[in-house]
């Protein structure tokens, strides 16, 4: 395999380059250590260039990885949280976007700009891409989150594409089954009540779960998200 990944796939734009400075030597030599071992982690680099790298000491090359691997998971960092009953890591339902922005460590916003009629009622997602997991926000306050892949799970292991068995395993007596108002009998919402006013919510097509989404009433029950 080639020895990274990423190189052959995006391009390292160096005018950017040119704004990265590092003042201490130990400093440097800390990040250096820490963002390859990042690297590997995240299965950007392959290990056999991180023995090369702790041989000599390739600066410029350093200050590239650096700028690939933080330019590149910065909005994904949120995958590192699960969807419990009160949001999604420390995001909890009633936040502002500003207040969940900081409490993530990333930018939320519209995928795009808002019409005068998506104000009331909108998506944020981490820095604006429109993916995995959406934020609604109704009337300034978070009140829902919405998975759509496996890249997430609830706090109770569950991800999008395991079987609709898992969730009778997990919460058993607590499931309230309705009829998939789009597939039909093929299909369920299976409805958990959490805390009060409170919703976990898994949509399952032909026996597997397809997305989920937790929230508080009535938003989390909006069969179309905001539309």
């Amino acid at each position: 395999m080639p020895l990274c990944r990423l190189c052959q796939e995006r391009p390292f734009r160096s005018n950017t380059m040119h704004h990265v400075f590092l003042s201490e030597v130990s400093v440097a030599l800390i990040l250096q250590q820490e963002i390859m071992r990042g690297l590997i982690r995240n299965n950007l680099v392959h290990t056999d260039f991180y023995h090369m790298f702790q041989v000599k000491n390739f600066s410029h090359l350093f200050l590239a990885t650096a700028f690939v691997f933080l330019n590149t998971l910065d909005a994904d960092g949120a995958q590192k949280y699960t969807l419990h009953e009160n949001g999604l890591g420390p995001v909890t339902i009633g936040m502002t976007v500003t207040q969940a922005s900081k409490a993530l460590g990333i930018e939320l916003r519209p995928a795009g700009t808002l019409d005068e009629d998506e104000i009331h009622c909108h998506y944020v997602y981490p820095e604006g891409k429109f993916g995995s997991i959406g934020f609604m926000v109704l009337d300034g306050q978070i009140t829902r989150v919405d998975v759509d892949d496996s890249s997430y799970s609830t706090d109770t292991g569950i991800t999008v594409g395991q079987s609709e068995r898992k969730v009778y395993e997990k919460y058993r007596n607590r499931i309230t089954e309705q009829i998939h108002p789009y597939i039909g009998k093929e299909g369920k919402y299976l409805i958990i009540k959490l805390k009060k006013d409170y919703q976990l919510i898994f949509e399952t097509d032909r026996g597997s779960i397809t997305s989920f989404r937790m929230g508080k009433l009535p938003s989390v029950a909006y069969e179309e998200g905001c539309s």
